[in-house]
């Protein structure tokens, strides 16, 4: 992968020349490995990871046993240790009702997990959806006192964190409905804020889709819609965070996927490749049980990774799924655990992450543990050098030597956040960057974009 390097203090002009790099959404493969099994078998699971001194370690909480029954959704809650390859036994999560929960979420925010949401399911079936936000300290190994209660009880939502600072939790299944809601939690003042609702229609209200936050987008795909039937859908919706007011959100529909529907699939973003995929999941919508709502018998996994990416426009696409020693990847996952760093894939463009339980083919609750790496997940493609766009820069501001000001100009830092911007010029100031990584995409006035990776030291 190429690197440019750019000095961060420049008295004199100095011109240089950028070869074209097309930052391509090319399909990935991804290969897929075993890792020592879970204690027991589990789907439903909040899954998270986060750092246990220095070690990085892996956590679930909260779930249903191969029974499939209400009586088998408990509270359990176990960590998976990276360099020991050891998973232990944690004290349960601490629900104040004393019953089971599934469909949770669980989010890292400045190293401490917070587990929110979720349903209880009673053994008349009759269900109902948590308020509680639990806490986990992972470097005390303890359970500290709940955080504020959630405004509208809320499972199977969409869970993800802006800025290592809020948690949005999107749409979802609140008690007898799916709701538009958008609850933004802030741990920091244990608040909730009123994030700006989805639009109070089936396309965007579901339960079952995940998401993750791409720098200032939430994109979400799939789940189920409300209503009799509850059918599933392949919708990929964006909203996009006022970073200034991050409770505002504009929303909109990026259409169908081509790949199809995603229900309790596990979302994980590549922020170095403007990426979401979504791992795993159903076609189907069903409930926790496992048998489709339509009363047809057990769903089965669809065993697929979807990938939505691109700086400049929408690209769905199905990934190339290489599997060593197993058959499908599961269904009815609730989260997944990132084991590389944003830093790490910007710049050795290799990927990993970690799922845990699930359902397999057959109906079959898992206690299987797969680490999904994939490698290349942008291609970088140098074009002839006769092609050359040639840049300078004087004073801190690059500019780039074109016929006519490129429409736009964009600098992102490597997790997706747009850091910069100019537009009709074809000047941006480079004087407000740090040190790091960054990612610079030009946009032609023929709507041709052009990106590159560089750095200033």
């Amino acid at each position: 992968m190429l690197t440019f390097h750019l000095m961060r203090y420049l008295f004199f002009t100095t011109i240089f020349f950028l070869f074209l790099v097309n930052l391509t959404a090319q399909t990935p493969s991804f290969s897929i490995s075993e890792l020592p099994a879970m204690p027991e078998s589990v789907a439903n699971n909040a899954v998270v990871s986060a750092m246990c001194g220095d070690t990085l370690c892996v956590y679930s909480f909260c779930g249903i046993d191969e029974t499939k029954t209400p009586a088998g959704i408990h509270l359990k809650a176990w960590r998976y240790n990276t360099i020991t390859q050891i998973w232990t036994q944690l004290a349960d999560v601490p629900d104040d009702t004393g019953n089971g929960k599934i469909a949770a979420g669980a989010s890292v925010v400045n190293n401490k997990i917070y587990v929110i949401g979720g349903y209880y399911v009673e053994d008349n079936f009759n269900e109902e959806s948590s308020d509680d936000v639990h806490v986990f300290n992972p470097e005390t190994n303890e359970w500290e006192e709940d955080g504020a209660l959630i405004p509208v009880p809320i499972d199977d939502h969409v869970q993800a964190v802006w800025d290592n600072s809020l948690i949005y939790i999107v749409t979802g299944w609140s008690d007898t409905g799916n709701v538009p809601d958008v609850q933004i939690y802030n741990p920091s003042s244990d608040e909730w804020l009123e994030g700006t609702p989805t639009p109070n229609t089936s396309d965007y209200k579901v339960f079952g889709g995940s998401g993750d936050i791409i720098g200032n987008r939430i994109i979400y795909h799939g789940g189920v819609r409300g209503g009799f039937g509850f059918f599933p859908t392949a919708e990929v919706r964006v909203g996009n965070i006022n970073p200034l007011s991050p409770n505002l959100i504009d929303w909109e529909l990026m259409g169908e996927s081509e790949q199809g529907n995603t229900y309790r699939a596990a979302a994980i973003t590549i922020p170095s490749a403007n990426a979401v995929f979504w791992i795993g999941g159903s076609s189907l919508g069903y409930n926790f049980d496992g048998i489709d709502y339509n009363g047809t018998g057990g769903v089965e996994p669809t065993d697929k990774i979807t990938g939505f990416i691109g700086f400049t426009s929408a690209v769905t696409f199905q990934a190339q799924v290489i599997h060593e020693d197993f058959n499908v990847l599961p269904m009815d996952l609730r989260g997944i655990a990132r084991v590389t760093t944003f830093e790490e894939e910007a710049q050795t463009g290799i990927h990993q992450s970690i799922i845990c339980g699930g359902i397999d083919a057959g109906q079959e609750v898992s206690d299987q543990v797969f680490l999904i790496n994939s490698e290349n997940i942008i291609s970088v493609k140098e074009e002839n050098s006769d092609n050359a766009l040639q840049w300078s820069i004087n004073s801190n501001d690059l500019t780039v030597n074109t016929p006519e000001a490129p429409s736009e100009m964009k600098i992102y830092s490597v997790d997706g956040k747009l850091i910069l911007q100019s537009q009709h010029s074809q000047t941006i100031s480079l004087s407000a960057l740090s040190k790091g990584i960054y990612i610079l995409s030009v946009v032609l006035n023929n709507s041709n974009s052009v990106s590159m990776k560089f750095t200033i030291e």
